[in-house]
């Protein structure tokens, strides 16, 4: 994989360069929720709540995009800490102004800047989100698997089928 190929957004005539490397990774918030996110904790918080999973579905996707919005000022912050750092506020500030300027919604940014950027500068590998996500897929497969094979229940209590001939 090629890492560190960077994103430059322009806001106001001004050019700022998103890196999501090193500097992004230590922005302990945003790889917590982006773990969550990746990882679909908000639909599994939700089934352990006692939902069927199509309520858990829904109720977790809701949750998931309530989250983007913060998920996006974080990630413009963390972004931009590399090149041309800025305070939380104007990441905020920011993300509005490239919103409208753009006509595109928080998921729009999310999904159309900010995660290609993410996934191209290694942040998932660096953060160490992509090697624990493989390992809990390996986990429940496993597990499903384990639950899939026929258990075995020792049968030696049950009398001979032969009758004695004495």
């Amino acid at each position: 994989k090629r890492y560190l190929i960077m994103k430059t957004i322009t806001v106001d005539g001004k050019e700022y360069k998103l890196e999501f490397g090193f500097d992004a990774v230590e922005v302990g918030e945003l790889v917590q929720k982006m773990f969550e996110v990746k990882s679909g904790i908000y639909i599994a918080r939700s089934a352990q709540d006692g939902n069927n999973i199509a309520v858990a579905m829904l109720d977790g996707t809701s949750e998931m995009l309530a989250t983007i919005p913060k998920i996006c000022v974080l990630a413009i912050y963390a972004g931009c800490l590399e090149h041309n750092p800025v305070s939380m506020d104007e990441a905020k500030a920011l993300l509005k102004k490239y919103m409208k300027q753009e006509k595109k919604s928080c998921t729009d940014v999310y999904n159309e800047v900010l995660m290609p950027c993410m996934e191209d500068d290694g942040f998932f590998v660096m953060s160490g989100i992509e090697k624990m996500i493989e390992t809990m897929n390996q986990a429940m497969e496993q597990e499903e698997n384990a639950e899939q094979t026929p258990k075995v229940v020792p049968q030696d209590y049950k009398k001979s089928s032969k009758t004695s001939t004495k």
